[in-house]
């Protein structure tokens, strides 16, 4: 059997990219101050709430997601109209489980077409990503609110599951929190939760988008600098985890001919940590620690700043 050259595979990724465009990334905004997704009731619904818009919109095919705790990615194969009839539905059904406790007002879509193969790998593995890096306690895998555990992970399908068909009336309920509880296809369910690979088509087009497991991974473990632009074309409040900023204040060191932090005079700091603070999103407390500046300095540069 002849092996598949890098060009084959290459070809048959631009052709299952080419088969399901138009592709879009919609997003909410990444800088709202009010958490949204509170608590676990809420976030188990709003991904369930996922699946339920999606089966009710024609031609809108989810590949990736992820909800964080004020805001929402969802990458997907369809026309912006598609993606505006799926958040047509989403928004009014979140807005009332959530209450009036909650402000909903910023939560607005965004919609970035996504036109080539290239930028919907680094759009995917963006969000793929964008749950762990922000929870250190979290893997690619674990982040439970997001479609990661799904890609390239074998194990995913031999968690229990049971046929919606097979709950009572009560359980129905708290998955949908609607009286309409009817879902079209019968979909797995597993816990409280309608299983995330039935509406996220990850093994039929997202892991198809790239070449092969160790493709992803290679993307997935690239440093911050490879998603900076893809942040702020979203929008989205970057976060860089404590080992890859101290890289950023070692870069931003050089601009004062050192390479490390301990070396800036104490004016030098202070640029350093508005530059950290303004163009890396650095925390209050990631400059302390990584600048050793004094706490009250820091709170005194940066008040409204974690």
């Amino acid at each position: 059997m002849k092996l598949k050259t890098y060009y084959d595979i290459e070809n048959e990724c631009q052709f299952i990219f080419e088969q399901n465009a138009p592709f879009y990334h919609l997003c909410t905004p990444g800088d709202l101050v009010t958490d949204i997704f509170v608590n676990r009731e809420i976030r188990e619904f709003g991904l369930n709430l996922l699946g339920i818009c999606a089966f009710n919109t024609l031609g809108f095919k989810i590949v990736a997601y992820s909800e964080m705790s004020n805001h929402l990615h969802v990458l997907y194969a369809g026309t912006k109209v598609s993606g505006e009839r799926f958040f047509d539905q989403f928004l009014p059904r979140l807005s009332r489980i959530a209450g009036s406790s909650i402000n909903l007002s910023g939560f607005k879509p965004k919609f970035i077409p996504l036109l080539d193969l290239k930028a919907v790998r680094n759009e995917i593995v963006y969000i793929n990503r964008n749950g762990y890096v922000v929870n250190p306690e979290c893997t690619p895998f674990s982040y439970p609110w997001g479609s990661g555990t799904l890609y390239f992970n074998p194990l995913f399908d031999r968690i229990p599951s049971r046929p919606y068909s097979s709950l009572n009336q009560a359980d129905k309920r708290r998955i949908c929190r609607s009286r309409d509880i009817n879902l079209s296809g019968n979909p797995s369910v597993i816990g409280n939760l309608i299983a995330p690979y039935e509406y996220c088509h990850v093994s039929d087009i997202g892991e198809r988008l790239f070449r092969n497991a160790h493709q992803y991974f290679n993307l997935l473990s690239r440093d911050y600098e490879a998603y900076s632009e893809v942040a702020k074309s979203l929008g989205d409040s970057m976060f860089i985890p404590d080992e890859e900023m101290f890289s950023v204040a070692r870069q931003v060191c050089t601009r004062y001919n050192v390479n490390n932090p301990t070396l800036l005079k104490p004016q030098e700091r202070i640029e350093v940590a508005r530059i950290m603070h303004s163009e890396y999103n650095a925390s209050n407390k990631q400059l302390q620690r990584i600048l050793k500046l004094d706490k009250g300095i820091v709170s005194q540069l940066f008040p409204n700043k974690e």
